[in-house]
């Protein structure tokens, strides 16, 4: 991601994985929604759209993970536990 001439890289959540169709356009869209709805930065917004994908994944078929926001806030939260 790039803001100002800077570049940072947001790392893939990890996610217990079941099957990846539709993953890109999880991630497009959680992208999308964190910039429109959730008033983020680009890297936040990025980081939201990547735990999109990653829960997407968690779910056979693409489709069958049906996340809403909470889901997504509480694997955000998940991840950042795991990291301390």
């Amino acid at each position: 991601m790039s803001k100002n001439g800077a570049i940072s890289k947001v790392p893939a959540f990890p996610a217990n994985v079941v099957d990846t169709t539709g993953a890109g356009d999880a991630l497009a869209g959680g992208f999308l929604y964190a910039l429109y709805e959730g008033d983020m930065t680009v890297c936040e917004a990025a980081r939201y759209g990547s735990a999109v994908a990653a829960r997407n994944c968690e779910f056979p078929g693409g489709v069958e993970a049906k996340s809403n926001n909470s889901d997504i806030q509480r694997k955000l939260m998940e991840a950042e536990i795991a990291q301390s």
